[in-house]
């Protein structure tokens, strides 16, 4: 018998205000705050040009699992009116969670000088292909967007049921 696990988690946006100058469609709230945090399927790349619908705007995420599983949620985060510097990303829940986001650049093409044939990772292959550890983004210019995996991880001892958790972001 195969044991469910759900987790439900709420996006909290502990971002300062930025400078208003986005355009529709974003709520003011959206302009003010000046970032929006969104939902991204874990099967498609998130570019940094992507620009989000916003209907896709994240409030609450969810994942099932079973013990002994891992399941990721990737969540976008887009910047509306500001630069943003270190944009870091929080989980809070009873399940084992790892945090990742886009490769910083240096890192990849230090990478690349690693690869068979030298340089190969580095000139052909986008930084949102590769991911790295960690819970904080240094910069996000306006305009782009940074997705964030959030691998969640039920062990052999984890009970049946619903776990409830918040994502910070700030």
């Amino acid at each position: 018998m195969t044991t469910r696990i759900i987790i439900v988690l709420t996006v909290v946006s502990l971002w300062g205000k930025g400078d208003v100058g986005a355009q529709d469609p974003w709520t003011a709230e959206e302009r003010s705050k000046g970032y929006v945090v969104f939902e991204h399927s874990t099967m498609q790349n998130l570019a940094q040009d992507y620009v989000p619908d916003p209907h896709a705007v994240a409030q609450h995420v969810s994942c099932s699992m079973a013990q002994n599983e891992y399941e990721s949620i990737q969540l976008g985060v887009h910047s509306l009116a500001s630069d943003l510097t270190s944009l870091q990303m929080r989980v809070e829940t009873d399940l084992n969670v790892t945090i990742y986001h886009r490769i910083d650049p240096e890192i990849k093409e230090q990478l690349g000088t690693f690869s068979p044939k030298e340089g190969e990772l580095s000139s052909w292959t986008p930084s949102e292909l590769h991911l790295q550890r960690g819970n904080t983004f240094a910069q996000l210019p306006v305009g782009e967007s940074v997705n964030f995996w959030l691998t969640f991880h039920a062990d052999s001892d984890t009970i049946e049921g619903v776990y409830p958790g918040k994502i910070r972001i700030q």
